[in-house]
């Protein structure tokens, strides 16, 4: 077994936009492999590297940097969306549709 320090809470933020944050209990802090790295240990073993936090607080602050960039990101996608017209759709032949 390695010595590495068992954290009693952190907030995993991977998947914040989709799933939440995700708040686990008594894991394993990866200090020999990565000081970013923790590892949870359940029924499927997980591990994160850099996406969690030892507060809510600053998994809060960082949910709200990448709500911002999905937001940014969406507005880029709608832009170019709404700069399409009927006549800019090309069209390919069915039969080699790559070129």
């Amino acid at each position: 077994m390695r010595d590495n320090p068992i954290l009693p809470v952190v907030f995993v933020t991977k998947y914040a936009l989709t799933r939440g944050i995700l708040r686990y209990c008594n894991v394993e802090h990866c200090t020999d492999i990565s000081p970013k790295m923790i590892s949870i240990r359940t029924r499927f073993p997980e591990t994160f590297h850099g996406d969690w936090y030892t507060t809510l607080d600053a998994a809060r602050v960082r949910v709200d940097e990448m709500l911002k960039a999905r937001i940014r990101s969406l507005e880029k996608s709608l832009k170019a969306v709404k700069a399409l017209s009927p006549e800019s759709i090309r069209v390919k032949d069915a039969e080699n549709p790559r070129p």
